[in-house]
């Protein structure tokens, strides 16, 4: 089957994009489901941080992650329930779950 006919089947080109993406992900497959080297690190950082830590203590441990990243794990490991948020706000303050 050529590659057009395969994606087109008759839907326009949102059926096109559509299919396209379908595809992508098919190949693709779990690529995006491993953590990164970053976020590997922002974990480490948290276990090597002292009790209570803040958002600042890991960005002063990771100065080239960003803190939308910083964020997303700690997010992570909350749901995880590895770590808990302690003081909501601009001067959040975390700690570590046992």
């Amino acid at each position: 089957m050529e590659m057009w006919e395969r994606f087109s089947g008759g839907r326009g080109s949102i059926g096109v994009l559509t299919a396209a993406y379908r595809d992508f992900g098919e190949r693709v497959g779990g690529a995006g489901d491993t953590e990164g080297p970053k976020s590997q690190a922002v974990r480490k950082a948290v276990e090597a941080a002292g009790q209570p830590f803040t958002m600042q203590d890991l960005i002063n441990a990771c100065p080239t992650t960003s803190q939308a990243t910083i964020r997303k794990v700690l997010n992570h490991m909350m749901v995880e329930g590895l770590v808990e948020c302690i003081e909501k706000g601009r001067n959040a303050k975390w700690i570590r779950k046992s």
